[in-house]
């Protein structure tokens, strides 16, 4: 676990590093977004008898209250200790045996759409941090994605990696390597500039120099799809 928390604060300290380079970036909307949500809570802490007249942090004390922002950050840590507990694979898991015993047909027009939509989000929950890199925690996932694969008519007895590229699918770790490179161009095209090493294959000069993020996502796939 101790390997783990240090992969995450390493990941963390890399977005951060980001976030404070490109922070110039956040526009005046999101501030007043956010800011206006905050006064809605300012007022409501207001009307609690005694407390008009102390400061917000204050009321919030006195109340057993966080600010909006500190709960929205309470929140992605509790998601991300359930990921690092295997909850995800667990409810992943659990929605996916639902699909198997209540759904009759067994169409790719039907199963597939199924698993992205109620299934996927669960396995990818907070990847960016997490980075699972332990083998039981990266077979954990794969093994919820490949029964998800075997429901489709005349797919039970293929291959997993004939399976996925029948489906059009990539298994959940080159889906984990496509969404850390997506993130690095991103930054390097915000003018993040280096935001540390990342573990990635050598790509192609196209793929890096491509001229928008739609096109390095479709140069990038083309790539991914041949990778063993």
């Amino acid at each position: 676990m101790s390997q783990q928390c240090a992969q995450v604060a390493k990941k963390a300290n890399g977005i951060l590093a980001c976030i404070r380079n490109t922070v110039a970036s956040r526009t005046r909307a999101v501030i007043r977004d956010i800011e206006g949500l905050e006064r809605v809570q300012r007022r409501a802490t207001e009307l609690g008898k005694g407390l008009e007249h102390k400061a917000d942090g204050e009321r919030l004390r006195d109340l057993g209250l966080f600010s909006l922002e500190r709960r929205r950050l309470r929140g992605d840590l509790i998601a991300l200790y359930n990921c690092l507990k295997g909850g995800c694979r667990e409810k992943a898991n659990g929605i996916l045996a639902c699909i198997k015993n209540s759904v009759a047909s067994r169409s790719r027009a039907v199963t597939v759409p199924l698993y992205w939509a109620m299934v996927r989000p669960h396995l990818e929950c907070c990847v960016q941090c997490w980075a699972p890199h332990y083998k039981r925690d990266i077979e954990g996932l794969e093994r919820v994605q490949r029964r998800a694969t075997e429901l489709g008519k005349g797919l039970e007895h293929k291959a997993d990696g004939e399976r996925l590229r029948d489906l059009g699918l990539f298994s959940l770790e080159k889906r984990r390597l496509r969404g850390d490179l997506i993130a690095l161009y991103n930054c390097l095209k915000g003018g993040c500039g280096d935001v540390g090493s990342v573990s990635s294959p050598r790509l192609p000069r196209e793929v890096v120099e491509s001229p928008s993020l739609e096109v390095f996502k479709g140069r990038l796939d083309e790539v991914l799809r041949d990778m063993v």
